[in-house]
């Protein structure tokens, strides 16, 4: 990101997981800064003059545009993959803040640890997610975590997730 532009925290989250997830999809990207937006320009790995946009606002918002339509296929796969965050319930679409608000309370409710002592194992779900089976000492509360994507999982949405 270029020097002496300053960007709202929540901004800056999302350019990364922008940046992160058209990586793991094997697209370069660029940055450059607009008076509303930074623009992330994924650039098509086949070396063709295709490039695709996803624009990160101050508030966290995206939107995002490709040239070709496999290209815009994986943009707006991105978008909307940052837009409703994997595993929440009814598919219901979160703002950034509201993930933001989330991971701050539970940071404020202290941490957790592997169940069963500290000797819970990681497993891989019926769903195919890495998951953990955790212990708060702070609140007596268990969860499931998601390790692949950081998340301690709503019941409804480890439930999913373990098939039941």
């Amino acid at each position: 990101m270029a020097a002496g532009k300053a960007l709202a925290p929540v901004q800056r989250m999302m350019v990364s997981r922008v940046i992160e997830h058209m990586a793991r999809k094997g697209f370069e990207t660029k940055i450059h800064h607009t008076k509303k937006a930074v623009v992330v320009s994924v650039i098509d790995p086949n070396g063709t003059p295709d490039v695709g946009k996803i624009a990160v606002y101050r508030d966290g918002s995206i939107d995002g545009e490709g040239g070709s339509s496999l290209l815009a296929f994986y943009v707006m796969n991105v978008v909307q993959d940052l837009r409703t965050p994997q595993g929440h319930a009814g598919g219901a679409s979160r703002g950034v803040a509201d993930v933001l608000d989330e991971r701050r309370r539970h940071a404020e409710e202290g941490p957790w640890i592997p169940a069963s002592g500290g000797t819970e194992p990681v497993f891989r779900s019926r769903s195919g997610r890495r998951l953990q089976y955790l212990y708060q000492p702070s609140t007596g509360r268990h969860a499931y975590y998601d390790v692949d994507n950081d998340v301690i999982l709503s019941n409804e949405d480890a439930w999913a997730h373990l098939g039941r």
